[in-house]
């Protein structure tokens, strides 16, 4: 697994935003534990995930209800265009909408924005990358290094503001 100096310097300001906004993630895991839930959920995570998982933290706080920790994230397959698509859902917005990394195919490594994942397959067309639609798609570390620098509000943060408007009439 090569990995090239831009990555590990996203990574690098990645762990500087969490510490500024005095967040805390879940310990990272060791190269061991993700070689068993690859082999488990026989699938291959993507380096900019790995690398996440290793260096920074194992999920925690993160958009909207956080990103789940890698033993709770659920692989989903689908057949898309008759490829075979598998994916890990990684949080969860509310209402049914879900952000997924594409775990194979043309777009692995690239975050998704799935409503509805619990129906049959979302045809690829009416996905959209990471926060709503933008036609320069996300990686993992695209998605989360933009949640931090753009005020690293989850849902409760969200809620709490809401709250704030609401008893301002």
């Amino acid at each position: 697994m090569t990995i090239n100096e831009e990555i590990l310097n996203q990574i690098e300001r990645i762990k500087i935003l969490i510490l500024q906004h005095n967040l805390k993630v879940n310990p990272p895991l060791s190269e061991q534990d993700i070689q068993f839930y690859e082999k488990e959920n026989q699938i291959t995570l993507p380096t900019e995930y790995r690398l996440f998982l290793t260096e920074i933290g194992n999920g925690g706080v993160g958009p909207f209800y956080g990103v789940y920790p890698l033993g709770k994230v659920k692989v989903d397959v689908f057949f898309n265009e008759e490829v075979l698509e598998k994916r890990l859902v990684l949080c969860h917005e509310g209402c049914g909408y879900y952000f997924s990394l594409l775990c194979s195919g043309l777009h692995t490594g690239i975050m998704v924005y799935d409503h509805g994942i619990e129906e049959e397959a979302v045809p690829y067309q009416k996905l959209a990358y990471g926060f709503g639609v933008y036609s320069v798609p996300y990686t993992f570390l695209d998605w989360y290094e933009h949640w931090l620098k753009s005020g690293a509000k989850t849902s409760k943060d969200m809620m709490r503001g809401m709250d704030e408007l609401s008893s301002n009439k």
